[in-house]
């Protein structure tokens, strides 16, 4: 019975390595690649300005983050694993991610070319 409760507890371990998440209290679950919106409380009833961010990684406790420039995803730093708690200042909520500009383009590409081809017939 013991070696097969050190047997599961191992296999979570090894599993947790290949596969982090991490859930802050009102049960966001923060995962490699989930993205985050940032609002500021303090100037939400004027205007909803948000930043968005990316978790790139997460590796001893600790998140790997990028922000959306409305293009592309610049790293921003290493933050602490309940970086994405809400508080005084800041509302976070789980969103998610923009589309790449590369991808919208490729997608807008393939939409011009269906639609001729539905044009041709």
């Amino acid at each position: 019975m013991i070696k097969i409760i050190i047997i599961i507890v191992c296999v979570a371990l090894i599993g947790g390595l290949f596969y982090y998440s991490y859930s802050k209290s009102g049960g966001i679950v923060i995962e490699v690649g989930s993205c985050m919106s940032e609002t500021n409380k303090k100037y939400y009833s004027t205007s909803k300005i948000e930043t968005i961010y990316k978790i790139d990684a997460i590796k001893n406790n600790q998140l790997s983050i990028s922000s959306y420039n409305g293009e592309t995803w610049d790293f921003v730093d290493h933050k602490p694993m309940d970086y994405f708690k809400d508080n005084e200042t800041f509302k976070y909520d789980k969103i998610d991610c923009p589309i790449k500009e590369e991808e919208r383009k490729s997608s807008n590409s393939m939409n011009s070319a269906i639609k001729g081809m539905k044009s041709r017939h």
